[in-house]
């Protein structure tokens, strides 16, 4: 029995690729970021990415989705119905909020967290130790980077900020603020009370949605920009570099991200203590940690950075300093891999329990999974590929209307088509996001009205 749990080990270190199904909520996204850059590149891994959307578009399609693959992760997906039991699996735990389906990790076999806050919580509420592993979030050094006087200039000079100007950031995705979990009244409580003793406050918000923010502001006369939705990363690099301080209010967290990207940016941040903060941030050494709903540690903090820029400049190289240091993609994959090769193991020794010997070892000497399946993902047309990332054109859009962003969303559903080559399907699919993002709007606007005419009929009784 012994050999049987083995044998998947050697089998992953002996062969150039395993071969990796990773599903994620969409590609143009945080999760779909990580998928990409955790595989380029890497040696151990063959790997396929697509969101669950594609899968059930597939399943509809085709019937059976292939099952020709090593390893399927979930990257905050429910998708689990075709491959759970079948091959081997790992799922992503990114944090617990009242959106977070658990139902899922018992019958994965290994998982994911990205900071060791959240593989704590895990271990204490009995998902065992030997299933779990840390794959945190990494960022590219080479992309950002602090910016020179030149460089920090000119951005400004094109989001219309003065060089004097004293720039707060804060990023997010408004739809990620599920049970207020971005610490949203901090923020704006403490904007409001910096902008008191800070007359040349700006802040710049980075991710979609935050349209109510940016009116609350305005109505309080504090300068803000709003940048919305990029699909260039290289685009939102470029504005952490017409930042002076970068905060993290929030009061859950997995990473955040962003963090991470202010700090290879050469930011000093304030943030609470959550997720990769309680990992990557040392008090005072590279950056700030003050109690959650603490609107006025962060008030004070940024005083003191404002007044002192030499603090701040070192703050700020520190770091970058922990960044590169600690998390290059490199390492991440290396975790990865690591992860990989615990579920292997764990799945065949699984499974060994309920084969003979005999069975075990002719079963797990071969580089194929042990379930049978008439479809390979590699033998799939050129055909049916193009319209597999023509559904994820459609997802995208799908998603970046539900954010209100409907330039971008245009973009993709172009690119849908260009890649699908008219094919009914897609145009299909189109349509139905279309048509269920304009019933929604419709009854949006239905509502507001019926509420408009019933303030002013008692507007009308009390006159």
């Amino acid at each position: 029995m012994a050999i049987a749990v083995n044998l998947p080990t050697e089998k992953f270190r002996e062969h150039a690729h395993i071969r990796v199904l990773m599903i994620v909520d969409s590609l143009y996204w945080t999760v779909g970021h990580f998928a990409h850059q955790v595989t380029q590149d890497n040696p151990h891994l063959n790997a396929v990415i697509c969101s669950q959307h594609v899968i059930r578009e597939f399943q509809k399609r085709y019937g059976q989705f292939p099952l020709s693959f090593d390893l399927v992760h979930f990257l905050n997906t429910k998708t689990m119905e075709p491959f759970c039991n079948r091959l081997p699996t790992v799922s992503t735990f990114h944090h617990m909020d009242s959106s977070t389906h658990m139902k899922y990790l018992d019958d994965c076999d290994g998982v994911m967290t990205v900071s060791t806050q959240w593989q704590q919580y895990l271990i204490d509420v009995g998902i065992p130790r030997e299933r779990l592993g840390i794959v945190p979030f990494a960022v590219d050094g080479t992309q950002f980077y602090p910016a020179s006087q030149n460089e920090r200039s000119s951005i400004r000079q094109e989001l219309n900020i003065s060089a004097e100007t004293f720039v707060v950031g804060f990023t997010g995705r408004r739809t990620s603020d599920v049970d207020g979990r971005k610490g949203l009244a901090c923020f704006l409580e403490s904007v409001k009370t910096l902008r008191q003793s800070m007359p040349q406050l700006v802040i710049v918000i980075i991710g979609p949605g935050w349209e109510y923010l940016v009116r609350e502001f305005q109505n309080e006369n504090i300068a803000v920009v709003h940048v919305s939705y990029q699909l260039d990363l290289t685009a939102i690099a470029r504005l952490y570099r017409a930042l002076d301080v970068f905060w993290v209010t929030s009061r859950i967290e997995g990473g955040p991200v962003p963090l991470l990207e202010a700090m290879a940016s050469g930011l000093p941040c304030i943030a609470t203590p959550v997720g990769a903060v309680l990992d990557l941030m040392q008090d005072n050494r590279n950056g700030f940690i003050v109690p959650c709903d603490d609107s006025q540690a962060f008030v004070d903090m940024t005083l003191m950075l404002e007044r002192n820029r030499e603090l701040s400049t070192k703050i700020g190289e520190a770091a970058r300093e922990t960044i590169l240091r600690e998390r290059s993609w490199s390492q991440t994959q290396a975790c990865l891999d690591r992860l990989y090769e615990t579920a292997i193991n764990n799945y065949y020794a699984h499974r060994s329990t309920s084969l003979s010997c005999h069975d075990a070892d002719v079963s797990l000497q071969t580089t194929q999974p042990l379930v049978p399946t008439a479809l390979c993902f590699d033998d799939l047309g050129p055909g049916t590929k193009k319209w597999m990332r023509a559904c994820e054109y459609v997802r995208g859009s799908k998603m970046l209307i539900q954010l209100g962003e409907w330039r971008q969303a245009v973009q993709l559903m172009r690119a849908a088509v260009k890649e699908s080559s008219g094919d009914m399907n897609i145009a299909a699919q189109i349509v139905l996001v279309l048509f269920h993002a304009g019933k929604k709007k419709l009854r949006w606007r239905k509502i507001k009205d019926g509420v408009r005419k019933a303030m002013a009929m008692q507007k009308s009784a009390d006159s």
